[in-house]
């Protein structure tokens, strides 16, 4: 390790040791517990009512179930932590809300249930889409748009899948596209995806 190097990870150490002392590392957490009662469109309707149901002609989504079960764990304020060190100096893809409301919503759901904020480019699009959709019915005038991206590494089984106009789908495309071109990122490279408004 150079002392460079060296510097940068002792100051990570005093700003961690600094947060922990004015209490941002024991800042309350969220936890779930794998209790869906429904889900409709890129809602949730969790047994303590944290987020109401979104009613897209009444079709819910058959994998709501299976992917609630996979994030029974909980998520720390350290883990939290430890991402924004991760993030670092990472490119950003920033998706604006004004722009895209429901596919920043369906994004912003789906990281707040546990999926990452900091996917790996180079996943096999074609089969992490399919895994990803799989059972999710489609719903007229909506495209289904699966979180993290089927791109990512991330992407596919378990993936967050909500339901979004279809010009928002297709304006996400090219909005991934551009950004990995103009940042060059390579198949093995993080990224950081935020909700800007």
């Amino acid at each position: 390790m150079t002392t460079t190097t060296q510097s940068r990870w002792l100051w990570r150490v005093v700003l961690w040791i600094w947060l922990a002392a004015i209490g941002f590392l024991t800042l309350p957490t969220f936890g779930y517990d794998g209790q869906v009662q429904s889900q409709t469109g890129t809602k949730v309707a969790y047994d303590d009512g944290s987020l109401t149901t979104a009613e897209y002609g009444g079709v819910a989504v058959s994998s709501a179930q299976e992917h609630a079960n996979d994030l029974a764990g909980t998520r720390t304020s350290f883990a939290v932590f430890t991402n924004f060190l991760a993030a670092e100096g990472l490119p950003q893809l920033e998706i604006s809300a004004s722009k895209y409301p429901d596919l920043a919503e369906n994004i912003l759901n789906a990281q707040q249930t546990g999926n990452p904020s900091l996917p790996t480019a180079g996943g096999d699009i074609a089969a992490n889409r399919a895994a990803a959709l799989e059972g999710v019915p489609n719903i007229p005038g909506l495209s289904r748009d699966e979180y993290p991206f089927a791109s990512s590494m991330e992407g596919g089984q378990g993936a967050w899948v909500g339901h979004i106009p279809v010009s928002q789908q297709n304006a996400q495309g090219a909005l991934i596209k551009n950004f990995i071109n103009a940042n060059n990122i390579t198949p093995g490279m993080q990224y950081k995806v935020v909700i800007v408004p």
